[in-house]
């Protein structure tokens, strides 16, 4: 069953990719005149957060009244989406979403999906890592993906919530060396920053967030980056130690929302 789910939400990512985008809210001269509510439905102290919370301050800055960051998780990520997609439509209330608005539909978990949101920019596309401890006994990927083979379902992995993009970044690169994507058991989370630190705490194996979520602890000593996850070599990641790139498909992105019904009007 797990096999089948992964399989079709790989499918349905690649399809996303794949599909023309969506359209993205028309510029207008509408100003909040009080407070905005910004949901973030991941965790606090991963990639969607920090640069969520940094949006909200510039966004802050610019308007001239509070963006309050909120972050409401749970639900593999639906809560969040939903707080954003259900949210009255009169611009007070905006959000960060993310890739898995477009699979966690097809994977069951709600009907919401990116018709019910109405994108406004796109913030970031990260290449997902593959990370170990620092003492862990794999040097290279090729060790990593040579023991889940010859020992499947031993290891374990984290760095999102179940059939998030991290799960399915994993999965995605089993299923191209040839092994079954649940070879590495996924253990949830509810965003990267409390993988990393399971991680770190000997409680999962390997961890595949952005590589970008990962840097501080890499520097720090605490994290070692055997690869990162991307279809060429990206000169801007060439400063970490992670020894290879690795071509897969799954691309996260975030994009700030609105509600995915009508907008404000412009006066």
């Amino acid at each position: 069953m797990l096999k089948l789910t992964l399989g079709v939400a790989l499918g349905s990512l690649a399809l996303a990719f794949a599909a023309p985008q969506i359209s993205y809210a028309q510029e207008c001269s509408w100003r909040p005149d009080r407070p905005v509510t910004y949901v973030i439905p991941w965790g606090a102290g991963g990639g969607t957060d920090a640069n969520s919370r940094m949006l909200a301050s510039l966004l802050e800055r610019d308007f001239g009244v509070p963006f309050n960051a909120v972050n409401r998780t749970g639900g593999n990520g639906v809560v969040g989406h939903s707080a954003i997609a259900t949210a009255e439509p009169d611009g007070y209330t905006i959000g960060s979403a993310t890739v898995e608005i477009t699979t966690m539909r097809t994977a069951g978990l709600t009907e919401l999906d990116q018709n019910n949101i109405t994108p406004i920019v796109m913030v970031d596309v990260v290449p997902a890592s593959v990370l170990v401890a620092k003492d862990s006994q794999f040097e290279t990927l090729g060790q990593l993906l040579d023991y889940a083979k010859a020992n499947p379902g031993e290891l374990t992995g984290s760095g999102t919530a179940q059939g998030g993009i991290w799960h399915l970044a994993l999965a995605g690169l089993l299923s191209a060396e040839g092994l079954a994507p649940d070879a590495i058991r996924w253990v949830p989370s509810d965003g990267a920053a409390s993988a990393m630190q399971e991680l770190i705490a000997k409680g999962v194996d390997v961890a595949t967030p952005a590589l970008s979520e990962g840097k501080a602890l890499i520097e720090a000593g605490e994290l070692r980056a055997l690869a990162y996850m991307w279809d060429e070599r990206n000169a801007a990641l060439c400063g970490t130690n992670a020894t290879q790139h690795w071509p897969t498909f799954p691309r996260p992105w975030n994009s700030p929302t609105a509600t995915g019904r009508s907008p404000p009007s412009s006066p």
